[in-house]
């Protein structure tokens, strides 16, 4: 039997505190009601992701459910912007369908694609895709975060 791993490499994901304190002090986000994104600049040479949600997404079972679906959408999205992510639940995660939640993350990534500077993938650019110039917003941390940090 093979085993096969679907997961995020345990090098594109984000779980040190200082990689966090990066991304939320000196990066950029943008959201809509299912999902906020704080993006900065890579941190290190390559794009890192993580995923989280919190306390007030619900009890530890419904809190597991919104990060795997948005490992899923961040998995099944084929343009990634190169650029180091945190992509944090919200409420509403949970009460939309799939394919509106589809939609909505490739609207955000869109977003992300045409504000950074250098954020879309080599197969974006190859098609065509225009980069942007963006600034710098000091966004302060949210309220208490659940790291996922083991990509389960």
């Amino acid at each position: 039997m093979t085993d096969i791993d679907n997961g995020l490499p345990k090098a594109t994901r984000i779980t040190q505190k200082n990689h966090f304190d990066y991304l939320f002090s000196s990066g950029k986000r943008v959201e809509n009601p299912i999902v906020r994104i704080q993006y900065a600049a890579p941190y290190l040479s390559t794009p890192m992701v993580a995923f989280v949600a919190t306390k007030r997404q619900g009890n530890a079972p419904q809190r597991n459910l919104s990060k795997r679906l948005l490992r899923e959408l961040y998995r099944l999205h084929d343009q990634k912007p190169l650029v180091d992510m945190v992509l944090i639940a919200k409420p509403a995660l949970l009460k939309c369908s799939f394919s509106k939640l589809k939609t909505d993350f490739a609207s955000l990534i869109q977003l992300i694609s045409q504000e950074a500077p250098n954020a879309m993938s080599p197969n974006a650019m190859a098609e065509g895709g225009e980069q942007v110039s963006s600034h710098k917003l000091d966004i302060p941390p949210d309220d208490e975060i659940s790291v996922d940090s083991d990509g389960d």
